[in-house]
């Protein structure tokens, strides 16, 4: 029987979904320190919920922006998988594609001093990967993407854990805002290609001000209670008080029999008792 291997190290928990405005400010953040080809990343990671070994994955090829969507290659025992485009995120990709990501930046050379280069990411060619390896002939490494992040993060100076912002938070962000929108769990699920309920269940956690910005919006929960706390129901509680402690109900202080209470009193008695009980 094999011995299961020992892990090293401790678990660095959750990644955080940066909630609201963070969001947008931590991809501005990685726009302007660069590299460039990592805001694409980081952006394609939340369009299209994928984790960052699919994104780095993706060739030129798989986009049909034609026919919006892409193509995500198998992963961790699921097959490939046939992601729609949404309307803002077939916006950005064809931005993306037409234009890349292009901004001067300054790097410190040693002896040489400051230098200024120009750093482009551009869309590929067919076939090509949108995230080629610097050093090999392949693709570029999730390590690389991690790597760049946690260097990225250390100048980003909001009130948050930011050793909680990693490459997968982009990701959560996404479910975030599909479980905002009251998207149904099932097909938040799909798009996200997540099996089990569970990780969804824990993955993009509401923030409160999300959570009451979700009650408020819901129409069926605000008539619910609407209908349990108007004057018309105040007062069928009142006259229904009265009309226990009175009339017909004095009998239900003591324990009733079925057969001495007529059907629709103990109904409206057991109704009032379960609207007082506390």
């Amino acid at each position: 029987m094999k011995k299961k291997a020992a892990t090293t190290g401790a678990k660095l928990g959750q990644a955080i979904p940066l909630h609201g405005a963070l969001w947008k400010q931590w991809c501005q953040h990685l726009l302007r320190i660069g590299p460039s080809w990592l805001y694409v990343v980081v952006m394609l990671g939340h369009m299209l919920c994928c984790r960052v070994s699919e994104v780095l994955a993706l060739t030129a090829d798989d986009f049909n922006l034609r026919h919006r969507f892409v193509r995500i290659k198998p992963l961790k025992r699921q097959p490939e998988v046939k992601k729609c485009l949404l309307t803002p995120v077939l916006s950005k990709l064809q931005s993306l594609k037409k234009k890349g990501v292009k901004r001067k930046r300054t790097r410190n050379c040693g002896a040489r001093g400051s230098v200024t280069f120009v750093d482009h990411w551009e869309w590929p060619k067919p076939g090509a990967y949108l995230f080629p390896s610097q050093r090999t002939s392949g693709r570029m490494k999730k390590d690389a993407v991690c790597h760049s992040i946690v260097k990225a993060r250390k100048s980003f100076d909001r009130d948050i854990d930011t050793t909680k912002v990693r490459s997968h938070s982009g990701r959560h962000r996404m479910i975030n805002d599909m479980k905002s929108s009251s998207i149904p769990p099932e097909a938040g699920m799909m798009f996200a290609r997540i099996k089990d309920k569970k990780p969804w269940a824990s993955y993009g956690q509401l923030s409160p001000s999300q959570c009451r910005e979700v009650l408020q919006k819901n129409q069926c929960l605000q008539k619910n209670c609407r209908r349990c706390t108007n004057e018309h129901c105040s007062n069928f509680h009142r006259d229904l008080e009265k009309d226990l402690r009175c009339g017909a109900g004095a009998r239900f202080h003591e324990p009733f029999r079925c057969e001495e209470t007529p059907p629709l009193i103990a109904l409206l008695h057991v109704h009032y008792l379960l609207c007082n009980r506390n």
